[in-house]
C-alpha cells in the first residue's frame, strides 16, 4: 500500500480529494459501527490547514 500527499494551497482540486478521503475514511468506520460526521472531519482537518485557524 502506499501513500500520497496533495498540496491543499497548490492543487485546486485539493480541497474535493481531501474530502472524498474523509467520505470514504468515515464509510470504513460507519461500516463498522462507529458513527462519524464526515463534514466535520473535513472542517476540523481544513482547520489545520496553513489559512485555517489552528494552521502553522
Amino acid at each position: 500500500m502506499t501513500s500520497q500527499g496533495v498540496d491543499l494551497v497548490g492543487n485546486l482540486q485539493g480541497p474535493d480529494f481531501l474530502m472524498r478521503d474523509c467520505a470514504n475514511i468515515c464509510a470504513w468506520f460507519t461500516a463498522r459501527g462507529l458513527p462519524v460526521d464526515e463534514h466535520a472531519l473535513f472542517a476540523e482537518l481544513m482547520a489545520q490547514a496553513p489559512w485555517g485557524h489552528g494552521g502553522a
